[in-house]
C-alpha cells in the first residue's frame, strides 16, 4: 500500500472541465474491461482466497456477510430463495449465465483517486472478488449521484460498465430480504 497523492474523485468532480470528466469515464471503463479479461482466478464466487469465503460488498448486500458459496449454483440459489420472498417478487431469476469475473466490487467515487499527475487510480480494494460481471453494474447505482439525474447517470454508468438494468433492478428488489437476513 502507498500513499497517493491527489484527490478523491467525488471532491473534485464537480470543477473537471467536460473533456476531464470524459477521460475519466473512459479510463473507468478500461479499467473493468481489463478486470473482465481477468476473469475468476478460482472456482468459487467470492473474496478471492483458496476456500470460499463469505461475501459482502455492494450496498444491495447491506453491511452482512452472506455465503460461503462453493460454486455459482449455490450463489444463484441463495439468492433466487431471497427473490422468491421478496415482497416484490418479479418473477425472474438471479442471473449467472455470464461469467464470473474479478469484480472491484465497490466503484463509488470515493475509492477513485485523481492524481496530481493526472493518472486515476482505483482505492480500496476491500470487497473485491469472483462475481457476475453485471455485479460491478450494480454496485455503481450509489455513490455516483453527483453525475447529475438519473436519466444521465444511468448512460454513463451503462458506458462505463455496461448496460444491466434489468440485473441492478433485480439485485435492488431484493436487497431488503438480503440486508435484513430475512428468511434464509
Amino acid at each position: 500500500m502507498e500513499y497517493i497523492e491527489g484527490q478523491q474523485l467525488y471532491k473534485c468532480w464537480p470543477s473537471l472541465p467536460w473533456w476531464s470528466k470524459l477521460r475519466v469515464a473512459i479510463t473507468i471503463r478500461g479499467y473493468i474491461r481489463q478486470l473482465r479479461r481477468i476473469g475468476s482466478p478460482q472456482p468459487h464466487p467470492g473474496p478471492l482466497s483458496e476456500e470460499p469465503r463469505h461475501c459482502s460488498g455492494p450496498s444491495w448486500f447491506g453491511r452482512n456477510f452472506v455465503g460461503p458459496f462453493p460454486d455459482a449454483e449455490a450463489f444463484a440459489t441463495f439468492f433466487n430463495r431471497k427473490r422468491k420472498r421478496s415482497l416484490r417478487h418479479e418473477g425472474k431469476s438471479f442471473d449467472i449465465s455470464e461469467p464470473f469475473v474479478l469484480t472491484h466490487n465497490d466503484l463509488s467515487m470515493r475509492n477513485f483517486i485523481l492524481g496530481t499527475d493526472g493518472r486515476l487510480w482505483m482505492i480500496d480494494w476491500g470487497w473485491a472478488g469472483c462475481y457476475p460481471q453485471w455485479f460491478e453494474y450494480a454496485s455503481l447505482q450509489t455513490g455516483w449521484e453527483i453525475l447529475g439525474p438519473w436519466r444521465w447517470r444511468k448512460w454513463i454508468l451503462g458506458f462505463v460498465a455496461g448496460f444491466y438494468q434489468r440485473h441492478a433492478n433485480l439485485a435492488s428488489s431484493i436487497s431488503w430480504a438480503v440486508h435484513t437476513g430475512y428468511l434464509l
